[in-house]
């Protein structure tokens, strides 16, 4: 039985498949930012000064830093915050006594929430609704149509 044996100057197939994975990931994000899908509005100028800002609550896609920063065109801050009175059923929230939902608080303009709206096919998917949060903000929040 013949052996077979490891090149030795190759890089090993899991670092290939990391460098991959990695190279592919950041195209991603590097294209999505410029060239974004077709259902996002362009990118805007950034805020004038004085500008409003809206809160958004985030429990499902938009806590991911990825996922925000692809749609919104810029890195968004975030804080933690709960939402009480409702519970999450998937990328849902559904109402029930007693329950809460962990996620984020961003304050976004109007253009990035737009941007926000467009992602989460607001009006076919999705709806956009005031909650108020434990700490007695309100925010906007998405919520699965059914």
């Amino acid at each position: 039985m013949r052996r077979l044996r490891r090149h030795t100057d190759a890089p090993p197939r899991r670092l290939r498949l990391i460098a991959f994975a990695l190279a592919a990931v950041l195209s991603i994000v590097g294209l999505s930012v410029r060239h974004a899908p077709i259902y996002l509005p362009p990118i805007e100028t950034p805020p004038a000064p004085g500008e409003a800002l809206l809160p958004v609550f985030g429990y499902a896609t938009l806590e991911s830093p990825v996922i925000r920063f692809v749609v919104a065109g810029q890195v968004l801050p975030t804080e933690p915050a709960t939402l009480e009175g409702y519970r999450r059923e998937g990328r849902n929230i559904v109402a029930e006594e007693g329950a809460r939902v962990e996620g984020v608080l961003l304050e976004v303009t109007p253009e990035v929430l737009t941007r926000f709206d467009r992602f989460e096919r607001r009006g076919l998917r999705y709806e956009r609704t005031l909650v108020e949060l434990a700490d007695g903000r309100p925010a906007w929040a998405y919520r699965r149509i059914d």
